[in-house]
């Protein structure tokens, strides 16, 4: 099963130019436990120019590509819900439980336009936060970034475990060029 690597430009998110084609992503909904993350970082839709409200801007996403594998998100968030999930780190998180919609755009050379080519559908995907020994997968910065001065932004990693249940992530690699893979394994 082939990994997915996708390093996103947080400038061409930050700052969209229709003369640049780098890739880029961002968390549309987020949810950790019972604290629902607001969107509150607007980027622009690569393909009709519209604005989107944003929980973070995407540096990196990867997946092994297994049903049973991890989406791992490193990006950028603003103040307001770096403070919220650094309050979230600082005490016993009982709930674990994610939600996460995301979209990440590439440019298609030959079609000669944006597409989404891994992606949530809309759909929130579900799991838990990933655990290695005692240590959650999740972290925030204290610091804000500098090559992205504005607006303010600090970065962030989560590392998501799928719950028990088949959910799908949307891949493609050009824009006609679509798939649907599995992410999670149904339980009964």
């Amino acid at each position: 099963m082939a990994e997915i690597k996708k390093p996103c430009s947080a400038r061409q998110a930050y700052n969209f130019k229709q003369d640049v084609q780098d890739r880029m992503g961002w968390i549309k909904s987020l949810k950790i436990g019972d604290t629902e993350f607001p969107a509150d970082q607007t980027v622009k839709n690569p393909s009709d120019h519209s604005d989107v409200k944003v929980v973070a801007v995407l540096d990196d996403f990867s997946w092994q590509g297994g049903a049973a594998e991890p989406l791992n998100f490193r990006g950028r968030l603003s103040a307001k819900n770096k403070t919220e999930l650094a309050q979230k780190l600082h005490q016993e998180m009982i709930n674990t439980a994610v939600e996460v919609d995301f979209d990440i755009w590439e440019f298609d050379p030959v079609a000669r336009k944006y597409f989404r080519c891994v992606h949530s559908n809309d759909t929130p995907l579900k799991g838990l936060i990933m655990k290695d020994g005692d240590r959650l997968l999740v972290q925030v910065s204290d610091t804000d970034n500098k090559d992205v001065p504005e607006p303010q932004n600090f970065s962030f990693s989560l590392s998501v475990m799928p719950e028990r249940v088949e959910q799908h992530v949307h891949i493609a690699v050009s824009e006609t060029g679509k798939l649907v893979k599995k992410w999670g394994v149904t339980v009964e």
